[in-house]
């Protein structure tokens, strides 16, 4: 598991503040695991637990062994990244996304303090519907309403899903990623929060492009500093985009 890792960080460490190391671990060998995220994180300064691949190495999020990984990145501070399908066109475990997210939930309730990232949630250029309407549908029926420690990364940015998020968060798609108003695109975020929605579905890369695109005047040191090492011992909830 560690040797899996160090590949990683070798990687990044050639193009430090553009690279960032992510852990990947598997529970069926939990000593190992756990070992391997003390270096990640306490030596090499990784900044998030994945992508948990349940769908390969065939076990649940919603297990005992799980949980002990994802308090142990707790201690330092990480978000964790779980693998959701993309197409959710099976039954079985392989790409069954209602399966994933299900699975998912029950590992919410049960440590329901730590961060949660949904890799690629927001689904492909394929999608018709997009999956993430019916994902965040399951999500509301469970929780009420999208949880602020949840975040839905965007793979795609040609993805439908991806405005059927925005839409659904309250947001105008053309505002976010065409307009050259910088002070427009932030103010859809403002306009957001400030009715109780959580916006905060955009993986770091992402919100760099859509700021660029939008001639927003992002700082790339800064956003990531937030999400990386600087922050860890003080992130309590998601980034305050008000600020």
């Amino acid at each position: 598991v560690l040797e899996g890792n160090r590949l990683i960080h070798q990687l990044t460490h050639r193009a430090p503040h553009r690279l960032y190391g992510s852990c990947t671990i598997n529970p069926h060998f939990l000593d190992a695991s756990l070992r391997a995220m003390d270096v990640c994180f306490g030596q090499w300064g990784f900044v998030q637990l994945g992508e948990m691949l349940q769908y390969i190495m065939r076990y649940e999020m919603n297990s005992d062994a799980v949980e002990k990984l994802v308090r142990h990145a707790m201690g330092f501070g990480v978000p964790v990244q779980v693998h959701v399908s993309t197409s959710n066109a099976c039954q079985d475990l392989a790409c069954n996304g209602i399966m994933h997210l299900t699975d998912l939930m029950e590992r919410i309730d049960r440590v329901p303090e730590a961060h949660y990232i949904l890799a690629h949630a927001s689904g492909t250029q394929a999608d018709n519907p997009p999956v993430i309407e019916r994902y965040l549908e399951l999500i509301d029926e469970h929780f009420g309403r999208l949880p602020q420690n949840v975040w839905l990364e965007i793979r795609d940015f040609n993805s439908p899903g991806v405005s059927a998020a925005l839409a659904r968060a309250g947001l105008e798609p053309s505002a976010v990623f065409v307009s050259r108003d910088a002070q427009n695109w932030w103010r859809s975020l403002t306009n957001a929060a400030a009715r109780d929605r959580s916006v905060s579905f955009l993986t770091a890369a992402g919100v760099l492009r859509a700021a660029a695109r939008a001639g927003a005047d992002a700082h790339e040191s800064d956003l990531h500093g937030a999400l990386g090492a600087h922050w860890r011992g003080d992130a309590a909830g998601p980034v305050d985009v008000r600020r």
